[in-house]
């Protein structure tokens, strides 16, 4: 009996003809993982399995002060990250534009206005994310200049977890609305307007500036390119190499 065909893996492919030499983690993400990145439900990564079934994609999550140590080092390919990281020896790209909407149930008394101030978001139950972030730092500041209460009664470590939180009725979750769009589109969810919380930030595809990116990686940067349409453009060479934190999303 002829052998197999064997899956080609993004980080190790040999050449165009090669095949995996061991499993490892190609894709990093900074977590909770904005919506084009997530296994589940990236219509990123079905375009590119659509076009080279061939090829394994192994995803993992890193915090995201650890991606692009992990990209230089070769560790994995590519990194998804909300910012521009300042290591020179990157280039991204930008693929998309996210920001942050309130979610909650269909029956709650907000899941009918279109928009709500930061004052009415407070005085609901809020649940957060565990994960000190300068998004989370950044809501509790606006919070307290504006001597607003925040309730806060639920901190939860996933993203997921608080999305079914939310949809057993525990309370309302400011979050990255690509990560919900699956429980907006099917209705499970209803996402509401928050003006000064929005945070508009873009979705990049970060790697190394030199040419030691496999065949695999370079098919799945193209497709990220075109997958990110009008957004998809290389960021300029930062001029600084300040220390970036955590950059988590939501609250």
């Amino acid at each position: 009996m002829p052998d197999q065909p064997q899956p080609r893996c993004l980080r190790d492919l040999a050449g165009e003809c090669g095949v995996a030499r061991r499993q490892r983690e190609a894709v990093t993400v900074d977590p909770p993982a904005p919506f084009p990145m997530q296994p589940r439900k990236s219509p990123l990564i079905a375009a590119f399995q659509e076009r080279h079934p061939a090829i394994v994609i192994d995803v993992r999550r890193i915090p995201s002060r650890q991606m692009a140590q992990e990209v230089l080092l070769r560790s994995v390919d590519i990194g998804v990250l909300t910012f521009n990281p300042p290591e020179r020896e990157l280039q991204s790209v930008v693929i998309g534009i996210d920001e942050l909407v309130l979610l909650v149930r269909p029956d709650h008394p907000l899941a009918g206005r279109s928009q709500v101030t930061m004052e009415e978001m407070g005085e609901q139950t809020v649940i957060a994310h565990n994960d000190p972030s300068p998004t989370r730092d950044r809501v509790l500041r606006m919070y307290e200049q504006r001597h607003a209460p925040l309730n806060i009664k639920l901190a939860l470590p996933s993203l997921d977890g608080i999305k079914r939180a939310v949809e057993m009725g525990l309370g309302v979750a400011l979050l990255p609305r690509r990560c919900a769009l699956g429980e907006i589109t099917r209705g499970d969810l209803v996402e509401v307007q928050v003006p000064e919380l929005r945070s508009p930030r873009q979705v990049r595809i970060v790697h190394r500036r030199d040419t030691g990116l496999s065949h695999a990686a370079r098919a799945f940067m193209d497709v990220a390119k075109q997958f990110g349409g009008e957004d998809a453009t290389p960021a300029p060479v930062p001029k600084t190499r300040k220390p970036r934190v955590s950059k988590t999303p939501g609250i």
